[in-house]
């Protein structure tokens, strides 16, 4: 038998017509098969985008796909931070 759970939740803030921030979570944990060891997965994703000038979108986001030390000795995700900035026209 496995546990699978997944989550996500946002909120997008309009400052004004072309302006926004939109702050999230998704992440989700896997209690894997009972009978082996070690089986546990947990991630997590954090971010938050943002419309600051007009057709131009900013994301920074920190991502983390391993977050439980299910392995002794073996060093664990400490995750990593990204800046996105897309333009469109």
């Amino acid at each position: 038998m496995a546990i699978d759970i997944n989550y996500n939740a946002s909120y997008k803030a309009a400052l004004s017509d072309t302006t926004y921030v939109k702050p999230g979570v998704e992440g989700g944990y896997n209690m894997g098969n009972v009978e082996a060891e070690n089986d546990e997965e947990a991630d997590l994703k954090v971010y938050v985008e943002a419309g600051l000038i007009a057709n131009t979108t900013f994301t920074l986001e920190y991502k983390s796909e391993q977050l439980l030390d299910t392995n002794p000795g073996k060093a664990m995700d400490k995750g990593y931070v990204t800046l996105t900035t897309k333009i469109s026209y």
